[in-house]
């Protein structure tokens, strides 16, 4: 079960039916290897080099290859001002929508219709629910509630998700960004997507830097497009495979980026011994850096909240231990850059890091600020001259709000942004502040940032993104009438 919370903004990822887990692959030998994406994994062998299977829907057993998925009539109990049942299932659909948009997959989402509670679910399909059994703070919490066995040692079928959502709408109504993100997030991990680490719509909330206007990144494409590949997704992108080592062994569970200099990252995890297959990259230049899972955050049960692989023998498999986050060939500094091709693979790429005694900075969020309204993703106008940008995080301010001892920022591949002396405490603890230097020449989309101390790096995809306009302002609303239909005219 992966849970989202709306206080926290993390989620916890567990599993409903452990007795299915238990039983799944058991007596398979052989398999294809799988990318350790952050889908949800089980391999089936016990060494080097590790077949893993992932868990997603029989596209096989699905009408044209279409999953249905279904609303409860039985709707929130409590609604914000000028909310509805109406306005919630309208959101949940454009979310799926959203999935169901994705050229490179083969899976399309079709609405089901509303259901009640007294009629049992079966057959291939999600359930979308309100109910209150969700713990304090949470608004959504997503599970499989039926798995079956693999089909052929290649996958396991997902037979049926619930997508389970807080009766209380009172703090995210259905018309807010964070009810409709948050709706996207949980049914992408229906799917068989987990927690992903470069600020994608499969991100935790603090990270997440994507917008009811673009909703996904390259990331969340790249996994959904592994799951349920098109037959021209793979020769249009590009990979990157490796190693990751300490001290000559591999590490598991590491996370490994191809990021560019202006635009989305694609990452991958490790298997256990420390091998990684990043694909699905769209064709360009590309860093590569590795990094350890964020530790738990309030509300999370395990780092990253990423539900753990599971061995041959059924267990858990744990992260490898927590190491400096590093660029390919080796140290703080992005210096080398990879070229993607369509349909190309760079092979035996290998990382060595070295081990740390603690975390380092992490879950790093950022906003901006456009006619005093809080902006989040923050949004640049490249033309504006200036900009300032607030940023909070584990490791970036002390007690008292002040930046900790050494830290600088800058972005990545174009350092002169950040203004010379320009980082500084916030008003609000813990937050911080710092200026960019913004240029009609920038490239437009995302943009990276680096957070430093003596002897720390994090890395923080998407940090802000940069347009070639300024937000739109609304100026005036009146009512209109079009016959007997109701309107807004904007």
């Amino acid at each position: 079960m992966s849970l989202h919370s709306a206080l926290s903004g993390s989620g916890k990822t567990a599993q409903l039916v452990k007795p299915v887990l238990i039983l799944l692959c058991a007596g398979v030998l052989f398999g294809p290897s799988a990318s350790a994406y952050t889908h949800f994994l089980r391999y089936l062998t016990g060494r080097s080099p590790f077949t893993a299977i992932p868990q997603k829907y029989d596209l096989n057993v699905l009408p044209n290859r279409t999953l249905s998925y279904y609303i409860s009539d039985q709707g929130p109990t409590q609604l914000a001002p000028n909310d509805s049942l109406t306005g919630v299932i309208s959101q949940i659909r454009a979310a799926a929508k959203v999935w169901n948009d994705v050229e490179s997959s083969e899976l399309r989402l079709s609405f089901g219709g509303l259901t009640t509670s007294a009629v049992p679910s079966s057959g291939p399909g999600i359930d979308v629910i309100f109910t209150d059994d969700i713990p304090p703070g949470l608004i959504a919490q997503t599970g499989f509630s039926q798995l079956g066995d693999p089909a052929g040692g290649t996958f396991v079928p997902i037979v049926r998700s619930t997508v389970m959502m807080n009766r209380n709408m009172t703090e995210r109504p259905s018309f807010s960004e964070g009810f409709f993100l948050t709706a996207v997030h949980e049914l992408g991990h229906a799917i068989g997507l987990q927690h992903s680490l470069v600020s994608s719509v499969m991100a935790t909330e603090p990270t997440r830097s994507t917008s009811k206007a673009k909703p996904l990144g390259a990331d969340d494409i790249a996994g959904l497009s592994l799951l349920y590949p098109t037959r021209t997704f793979a020769a249009a992108t590009g990979a990157i495979s490796g190693r990751v080592t300490l001290g000559g062994d591999g590490v598991a569970l590491a996370s490994v980026v191809a990021i560019p200099a202006s635009g989305p990252a694609v990452s991958s995890l490790t298997h256990p011994d420390g091998t990684f297959r990043i694909e699905g990259i769209p064709p360009g230049s590309y860093y590569l850096y590795a990094h350890p899972l964020p530790p738990a955050q309030r509300g999370e049960s395990r780092p990253a909240n990423i539900e753990p692989p599971l061995g041959s023998d059924g267990r858990s498999i744990a992260p490898g231990p927590t190491f400096d986050t590093v660029f390919f060939p080796g140290g703080r500094e992005p210096s080398f850059l990879f070229n993607v091709t369509a349909g190309g693979s760079t092979e035996n790429v290998i990382i060595n890091v070295q081990r740390r005694a603690s975390a380092g900075i992490n879950t790093v969020q950022t906003y901006n600020f456009v006619n005093q309204v809080t902006v989040k993703p923050p949004m640049m106008n490249r033309n504006a001259g200036r900009g300032t940008l607030v940023a909070a995080g584990s490791g970036l301010a002390t007690a008292a709000g002040a930046p900790v001892a050494g830290l600088s920022a800058a972005v990545l591949a174009n350092p002169a942004m950040v203004v010379a002396g320009s980082l500084r405490p916030y008003f609000a603890v813990p937050y911080l502040q710092l200026d960019l230097n913004l240029s009609p020449t920038l490239a437009e989309g995302p943009m990276h940032m680096l957070f430093t101390t003596g002897n720390d790096l994090y890395v923080l995809p998407a940090a802000f993104s940069v347009a070639s306009k300024p937000a739109p302002v609304i100026n005036l609303v009146t009512n209109a009438a079009d016959g007997s239909t109701r309107q807004v005219q904007i």
